[in-house]
């Protein structure tokens, strides 16, 4: 059995990194190995009312930096508990 991996990746927004990430994906598929792809904020289903929130109390002007701590915070967390620790 191959013991599973996490691989990051980290950048700036509209830098491509979901296409590095699918392109990654595939070769790792090809070499028939089970993938999953995700994003933050908001790449698993419970995770996605919190990135709304996010986008739209932030282009509204309405969202303090604590606030934007918190929601960010709590969707890393979702996503790790829901979806990275159960695949490790």
């Amino acid at each position: 059995m191959i013991k599973p991996e996490l691989i990051v990746i980290e950048g700036q927004g509209l830098t491509g990194k979901t296409v590095q990430a699918e392109r990654l994906a595939d070769l790792l598929r090809q070499a028939s190995l089970e993938v999953d792809v995700t994003f933050h904020p908001g790449g698993i289903p419970s995770t996605k009312k919190l990135r709304q929130e996010l986008l739209t109390r932030k282009s509204d002007g309405s969202l303090t930096l604590n606030q934007e701590l918190f929601l960010m915070s709590e969707s890393l967390r979702l996503l790790y508990e829901e979806m990275v620790r159960p695949s490790l």
